[in-house]
């Protein structure tokens, strides 16, 4: 029976252990258990699974189920019985990827509880389709032997960290049917809407059986005949170790389920560091790991600090909410507990100040930290609150310090003994006073971890270049030569001292970059590849912010909207990705591209800078970017690796003139950028052979010098930076 003099109204992750708590105890007792969980993906199914070792001895049986996303006109023709194998396929592919893409010990245990369970005939597995939507209800109904039940119904944080108890906030309110009134009120209709769930019977929502084949391969994950042995517990108190944030920063034994040991290019990054007196830049490529660089350096000082009887307080400056939330949870592992000094005044302006006050007074606070986006770096209140710390106290990170660069903020970054900044690419060879502003606060660039031997040592994804060219039309060749030639005057004024309006300049530029990323020719190429293509999960495709005349209807038609509407048409599952949606929004359209429960992101510049996406495969750029920092961010959002994939792809859209145009000074100079960056991506391309060629054809059609172009290329690494003095 279950125990109700130890059960509570409700769990919490942040006051109990969930696992410990109530997931164990209850289903140790527990003969049956229906679980539904919201969408399918691997952090879903181990999330369903968790404390189910005492459940198993017990000889309990077990009902599953899992959501599933579809369009209209597909949920419109399973609803009418057609097309079921389009849903069930979807969800034998995502099982393929959960199986394959396993690198986490909890998760890899619990996929073979399930496994076994399956095979012995004890759990049975449905999936849930909704309308333009998914199936998110996460429900349970546990039943002991005399027939008590134990209705619960919560939330959990749908990402890798819900794999662990200790790092997920989770929250479940229990509607036991011995307190009848509550049951009655809350538990019983839970119980109701699990059961019209599970034989089809909800309003709008679809319910299928997993086909015998899916199910053959759910067995095939775990094979033995006796189940797999009662690990769980064992493993989840090794993360939760890492996880506690109550005896200050520490080095985690584990992290991302695997033993963490700092890389050979993190511990010279801090030694070179180090020797320029704990003040410079660290250049690694996007995806080396430069947070864990930075936040491992910083527990090594403080635990040197804290022997010698000195104090520390981290401040991390980051330039969006996105990056400060990935920082937070990546600092939580570390055993540290940052103020968030985001989002609302109120929300954070109380909380900084006391924990100031208290790092100031109190002896054994000996450590405090705080996380803020540039926008409230340079305010005053914030402004006023680090200025109490004591300068030989504060260590300043600041992540994507290139953002830094501009005088305005330059002279608000703190005084203290201990700087470093962070950037792939913190200024190029052309920008002087990026390069002054910034050497002048954080000093120069100490260690450089180039992208080739980031691929090389395995650290980032090899990959392949595909690029496609695409011509402008008359009509586009002729706007966009009337824009450059009124930029052309604006910047000969400029440059001969004159005064010119900065915003017209700006605009221009803008419009013309909008010529480029709504080139007509674009979509139709895209048109074409996708005819040929598979749809292929985790592809991220990026826009240009410009629009085009519909031909349907006066409105203007945004560059996401035709992209979109194109994936659609092959059957694409795709989310946009813009400043428009709110941030919650973009919290969990990223969940649901992380799941595969969307196959693609179609983007504009939110993309970026800081998005952790390591499971991406695959890259459409379509917004011709030039800038150097934009393009090589955009790569290192496909490369990062991840369990199962050996390799990344990049198609690439450059941008060349009609035939009529070859010549004219403007369009040398856009097929010339263009190749630049073409030629950047091809260098360290698995196919860089292949493509070398192409480009070389291209310049002598449009009478570009490749050689150097190449040799600019050289000229932009940072190698020959690393021993300048400060």
């Amino acid at each position: 029976m279950f125990d109700q003099s130890s059960l509570r109204a409700t769990y919490a992750s942040d006051d109990s252990s969930l696992l410990d708590d109530f997931y164990v105890p209850a289903l140790s007792t527990a003969v049956r258990y229906d679980r539904a969980v919201g969408f399918f993906s691997a952090s879903m199914l181990s999330y369903a699974m968790q404390g189910m070792g005492e459940f198993i001895k017990g000889g309990g049986t077990m009902r599953l189920v899992v959501g599933s996303v579809l369009d209209d006109d597909e949920y419109e023709a399973v609803l009418e019985g057609k097309r079921q194998k389009v849903a069930l396929d979807r969800i034998d592919r995502l099982l393929v990827k959960a199986i394959t893409d396993i690198d986490n010990d909890i998760l890899r245990h619990r996929l073979k509880l399930l496994s076994w369970l399956v095979a012995i005939g004890r759990l049975e597995i449905r999936v849930a389709i909704v309308r333009r939507g998914m199936y998110h209800e996460k429900i349970g109904i546990m039943e002991d032997e005399v027939g008590q039940k134990l209705v619960f119904q919560g939330s959990a944080n749908e990402s890798v960290h819900a794999l662990i108890p200790g790092f997920n906030f989770e929250s479940i309110h229990v509607y036991p049917n011995w307190k009848e009134e509550v049951y009655e009120l809350y538990g019983k209709p839970c119980e109701d809407r699990f059961d019209r769930l599970w034989n089809g019977r909800l309003k709008n929502t679809v319910t299928l059986e997993l086909p015998s084949d899916t199910y053959d391969r759910i067995r095939s994950i775990y094979q033995q005949v006796s189940p797999p042995p009662d690990i769980e517990q064992v493993l989840v108190d090794q993360f939760e170790m890492t996880g506690d944030l109550s005896s200050g920063p520490f080095i985690p034994s584990v992290l991302n389920g695997q033993n963490f040991v700092m890389k050979d290019h993190q511990t010279e990054a801090l030694k070179e560091w180090q020797a320029g007196g704990w003040r410079g830049i660290l250049a690694l490529a996007t995806g080396a790991g430069k947070t864990i660089t930075a936040i491992y350096g910083v527990v090594r000082i403080f635990e040197a600090r804290r022997n010698a009887g000195t104090k520390t307080f981290l401040v991390v400056s980051v330039p969006y909410q996105i990056l400060a939330d990935q920082w937070c949870s990546v600092l939580n592992i570390f055993g540290i507990d940052p103020v968030r000094c985001y989002k609302a005044r109120a929300s954070w302006k109380t909380q900084l100040n006391r924990e100031i006050s208290n790092f100031g007074l109190l002896e054994d606070k000996n450590f405090a930290a705080a996380v803020v986006v540039n926008a409230t770096l340079v305010r005053k209140d914030f402004q006023e609150a680090i200025s109490r710390i004591n300068p030989k106290h504060l260590i300043f990170i600041g992540d994507e310090c290139h953002h830094h660069a501009s005088e305005k903020i330059v002279k608000k970054l703190p005084e203290c003994d201990y700087r470093l900044g962070l950037s792939a690419t913190p200024w190029s060879a052309l920008e002087d006073q990026k390069r002054t502003a910034l050497e002048s606060y954080y000093g120069g660039i100490r260690a450089t971890y180039s992208i080739d031997q980031a691929i090389d040592e395995g650290v980032l994804s090899p990959y392949k270049y595909l690029i496609h060219c695409v011509s402008l039309s008359e009509e586009e060749c002729e706007a966009y030569e009337h824009l450059s030639d009124q930029i052309s005057r604006l910047f000969a004024i400029k440059e001969q001292g004159g005064s010119i309006d900065e915003n017209q300049l700006m605009m221009l530029l803008m419009a013309r970059a909008r010529v480029l990323g709504s080139a007509e020719q674009k979509f139709i190429k895209l048109d074409s590849i996708l005819q040929t293509s598979e749809v292929e999960p985790h592809t991220l495709f990026y826009c240009g912010d410009g629009s085009v005349e519909s031909d349907v209807v006066e409105d203007r038609t945004r560059d996401v909207s035709r992209v979109a509407q194109l994936l659609h048409k092959y059957g694409w599952k795709t989310s946009r990705f813009t400043a428009e949606e709110s941030y919650r929004q973009r919290d969990a359209i990223m969940e649901n591209f992380r799941g595969a429960s969307i196959d693609g992101l179609v983007a504009i510049r939110v993309l970026d800078e800081g998005f952790d996406v390591p499971s991406c495969r695959q890259a459409f750029l379509l917004a011709s970017s030039r800038n150097e920092r934009q393009f090589i961010q955009r790569r290192g959002r496909v490369l990062r690796v991840a369990p199962g994939k050996d390799i990344a792809t990049i198609h690439d859209f450059l941008v060349v003139p009609s035939s009529m145009n070859i010549g004219v000074a403007c369009f040398l100079d856009l097929v010339r950028k263009e190749m630049l960056r073409a030629c950047e991506f091809a260098r360290v391309a698995i196919n860089a052979q292949e493509v070398n060629r192409d480009l070389e054809d291209m310049a002598n059609e449009y009478k570009v010098d490749i050689k150097k172009i190449r040799q600019e290329i050289e000229s932009q690494n940072y190698e020959h930076y690393e021993n300048e003095s400060i």
